[in-house]
């Protein structure tokens, strides 16, 4: 029926597909687990004092467009605050965190939950 040699290719065959397997699972396991570390790192640097007391001034300022934020406040807390944006779309950009995830941490939210209007937000 089944001499030694034919058994012994199936369960090759059987070790080599399962540890493929595995291989996958792991494999993506490991990219969730890099995502999730990229973005609770970015969360605890939004989240320090320094950084909310900026994104306060900033969505508390009152202006109509670029220029009259130029003209009547600092450049540095913008900057900052836009700073914390653009690493967001750069990692989304980059496929190396998933929107999702994002979305659950409300990163890309900040400004409105600090009370900036949609069009002050616009304008920048």
């Amino acid at each position: 029926m089944f001499d030694v040699s034919t058994m012994a290719t199936v369960v090759a065959t059987v070790s080599v597909v399962i540890g493929v397997i595995f291989t996958v699972l792991e494999l993506r396991h490991m990219t969730r687990t890099r995502q999730t570390d990229l973005i609770m790192r970015m969360y605890e640097q939004i989240n320090r004092r320094d950084v909310m007391e900026v994104m306060f001034r900033v969505a508390g300022s009152k202006f109509t467009n670029y220029e009259d934020y130029v003209k009547k406040y600092s450049l540095t807390d913008l900057a900052e605050v836009i700073g914390v944006f653009e690493r967001v779309g750069l990692l989304l950009e980059q496929k190396l965190i998933d929107v999702r995830l994002v979305d659950r941490f409300r990163v890309g939210s900040n400004l409105s939950e600090y009370g900036m209007s949609k069009e002050n937000r616009l304008s920048l």
